[in-house]
């Protein structure tokens, strides 16, 4: 073959690989210069928010005052002025036993003394008569001492009489139970006309306005409760409707067995919506954290040293170590790490690498609204 056709071949079929060859992208060959595609994440800002700090205990309801109404002196009972479940004020007459025999027993000591009294004036005047003629030298000394010994004893008799008049009024006060609060009547255990021995329960009086809900802390919180704090009520009746509340005591003793407080907190109770007895439970707010950064939980990255948070800045998405403090329904605070207003990665980091800046396109999530830790 001549050397010209040769040549002319040879540049025929460089032609024809460079016309079937792929296209190379000068940015993919150009390797690790090239630009990365965003990728897709959700985002949220970090919120502020007033977190209360809660510990929660169950316990129950019990009255700030609570007796049995007893017979004070044997007796039948003549009458019962109010009935079950009726409110009565404080020195209401709740019982009345037959009192026949002492109100004769008082007219009797009224008689004695008003018999004492003109016993003890004429023994007076004769004792002051007898003075007089003693002074003159008329009447003898024996003579004046035997008056004024009858005047000692007129005296002295006025003055039993008088506490036998104090004593049958006292067992006359004695047929009538009053109500020593006001309160609400409970069940009835007698009837009209029954006899009843002293000390014999008549019925319960319970002052139901304001209740006390009696609860048990682990004793780490003693320290940082303290009486007029703040508490919320929850009965399982209602357990949509709170009852707040303060606390009026702590047991200065902590129970060696069970490593717990016995804590009281007074709870108002108007419109008796509560009954003592009932079962629920008590949250005591032990501080709050104002303007704390609150980050969804889905937020937090954990490693095995620590906490992450990818934070975005101008489109990118980087790693930021974070202390967490208490954690609420769905959110957790920060204790360090975060500000409020910044943005974070809530869902997608899972594509994103620690000690890199990785483009993001987020979708903001709507904030979450506040809520209280319990503890």
């Amino acid at each position: 073959m001549p050397s010209g056709c040769g040549h002319r071949a040879v540049f025929l079929l460089l032609a024809l690989v460079l016309a079937f060859a792929p296209a190379c992208d000068p940015v993919s060959e150009s390797g690790s210069g090239g630009a990365q595609p965003p990728i897709a994440v959700e985002m949220a800002e970090v919120r502020a928010e007033d977190v209360d700090v809660l510990v929660e205990a169950v316990g129950s309801l019990e009255a700030d005052q609570r007796i049995e109404v007893k017979a004070r002196r044997s007796g039948r009972i003549r009458s019962l002025p109010v009935s079950e479940g009726d409110r009565v004020a404080a020195g209401t007459a709740l019982v009345v036993l037959d009192d026949r025999d002492l109100v004769a027993r008082v007219d009797q000591a009224n008689a004695v003394i008003a018999e004492g009294d003109v016993r003890a004036a004429s023994a007076k005047r004769a004792f002051e008569r007898s003075g007089a003629l003693r002074k003159k030298g008329i009447a003898s000394e024996q003579d004046h001492d035997d008056v004024q010994s009858e005047y000692a004893q007129a005296v002295a008799a006025l003055a039993v009489a008088r506490a036998n008049l104090a004593f049958a009024e006292a067992e006359l006060a004695e047929t009538v139970v009053e109500a020593p609060f006001a309160g609400i009547f409970g069940r009835l255990r007698v009837d009209p006309g029954a006899f009843v021995r002293e000390g014999e329960s008549l019925g319960l009086l319970i002052d139901d306005d304001p209740l006390e809900f009696v609860f048990s802390l682990p004793e780490r919180y003693v320290a940082r409760i303290g009486r007029g704090m703040a508490v919320t009520a929850l009965v399982s009746s209602l357990p949509e409707w709170p009852f707040p509340g303060r606390i009026t005591f702590i047991d200065p003793a902590v129970d060696a067995e069970n490593r717990t407080v016995t804590v009281k907190a007074e709870v108002p109770n108007p419109d008796r919506l509560l009954r003592p007895g009932q079962f629920g439970s008590v949250r005591v707010r032990l501080e709050r954290h104002q303007n704390a950064p609150v980050v969804p939980e889905e937020a937090i990255v954990p490693t095995a040293e620590r906490l992450l948070v990818f934070v975005v800045e101008d489109g990118s998405a980087s790693a930021r170590e974070v202390r967490t403090g208490v954690r609420l329904p769905g959110r957790v605070e920060l204790v360090s790490g975060l500000e409020p207003g910044e943005m974070i990665v809530v869902t997608g980091h899972e594509k994103l690498r620690e000690g890199e800046a990785s483009p993001v396109r987020a979708v903001a999530v709507e904030p979450e609204s506040e809520a209280s830790a319990v503890q």
